[in-house]
């Protein structure tokens, strides 16, 4: 039986050191990014952001991906490893660089929900270059974060947006709101 993983969380702000002063990693201007085309009003309290584990509503976070190993050589069978966000048309952010060396044989899932079933405008890319933190440290996972350049850029839809980071400039004080998000399961099956 295969499980069913969903979309159940929400993304966390990363900051990147001098993404905004490298040309082909530029992220997109503040109007073109964060956007939930599907819904009227995506930080509203009862509306589609998911708490405590539950399943959240297609579309609502769709600067979210999944980056998956494969199980087997062929490359017809990938399970969900790490998650990252979108950068811009043809990056990714992971969120975790301890995550995989092997990166070439990865693949990258865009725009889905369910990840035992993907939609019809789901998009996979592979990836040819990852480029890790100057500063991450293997034995503590200090700076433990990697851009992944897509082997062809993604197309925007309404399940397929970037996500918006801070400008290198910006500094933070106080962060009332976070938000987690990632695949996982929305209950325990013990069976």
């Amino acid at each position: 039986m295969r499980m069913k993983t969903f979309l159940v969380a929400i993304l966390v702000f990363s900051f990147l050191n001098d993404i905004s002063a490298r040309p082909a990693i530029r992220p997109p201007r503040a109007a073109d990014c964060g956007r939930c085309p599907l819904l009227e009003d995506p930080f509203s309290a009862t509306g589609s952001r998911i708490v405590g584990g539950n399943d959240a509503r297609p579309g609502s976070w769709p600067w979210l991906v999944s980056i998956q190993q494969p199980l087997d050589y062929e490359g017809r069978d990938f399970a969900h490893t790490c998650g990252g966000s979108i950068v811009n048309q043809q990056w990714v952010q992971r969120w975790a660089t301890h995550c995989s060396s092997e990166y070439l044989e990865w693949r990258l899932v865009l725009g889905a929900h369910q990840l035992s079933n993907l939609a019809s405008g789901t998009q996979i890319r592979k990836i040819t270059k990852k480029i890790e933190h100057e500063r991450y440290n293997p034995d503590t996972e200090e700076n433990d974060i990697a851009l992944l350049r897509m082997d062809r850029p993604v197309t925007f839809s309404d399940y397929i947006q970037p996500a918006c980071l801070p400008q290198k400039d910006t500094v933070i004080i106080h962060l009332s709101e976070c938000y987690i998000a990632g695949w996982g399961m929305t209950s325990e099956d013990c069976k």
